[in-house]
């Protein structure tokens, strides 16, 4: 049994086992940067979302600063009025340890009640937990900040976990690729050899 008590979560742990058996992380590395060193080559101006936004954060352009780790960054409000926060998905989520991720109703609840509720308090107590673990363990953690809460309830059926199949594929494999890709040009490039040394 599951306990978020989320059919689709049981699958999507199914899914992501299966993946990672398959070593998918490493084959779409692979492929990125194979992407990459071909639009280099032919000079083609090829938009990846993750590898910009990692190679933002890397050049200093911008911050690895994560809005799903942090109360009321994010805000999802449902037809009925109940209120979310940190991660979108907690809508289409459900676990009794957090009320289904319902942290309030805005047509119920007035603010103070919603920034004081015992389920929030719980939520980034727990969400908390999981980024410190993320910043212990994980190498990619400058770029990516803690992951997302949605994606480690999804995999892990908890909040205070690390790694997810979502980081591994949309963080890891980019910030992979690139740092290969990098490296590449570096090495065949005579100005950056001959700069450096």
């Amino acid at each position: 049994m599951n306990p978020a008590g989320n059919a689709a979560t049981c699958g999507l742990n199914k899914v992501a086992r299966r993946l990672l058996q398959l070593g998918v992380k490493p084959a779409l590395s692979f492929f990125l940067k194979r992407i990459l060193s071909l639009a280099f080559s032919e000079r083609y101006p090829l938009h990846i979302r993750e590898i910009e936004r990692i190679a933002e954060i890397l050049a200093g352009d911008a911050s690895g600063y994560n809005e799903l780790v942090h109360p009321w960054d994010v805000i999802a409000v449902a037809a009925n009025g109940d209120v979310t926060t940190f991660s979108p998905d907690f809508m289409e989520l459900r676990s009794p340890r957090y009320n289904n991720f319902c942290f309030g109703n805005i047509l119920k609840d007035d603010f103070e009640g919603l920034v004081e509720s015992v389920t929030l308090t719980t939520a980034l107590h727990d969400i908390s937990a999981g980024v410190e673990l993320c910043k212990r363990q994980c190498q990619y953690f400058e770029v990516c900040g803690g992951g997302s809460p949605g994606n480690k309830m999804a995999d892990h059926n908890s909040l205070d976990a690390a790694e997810t199949l979502f980081c591994r594929l949309s963080v890891q494999a980019p910030a992979d690729a690139l740092t290969e890709f990098v490296s590449e040009i570096a090495r065949a490039s005579p100005t950056v050899r001959s700069s450096a040394e």
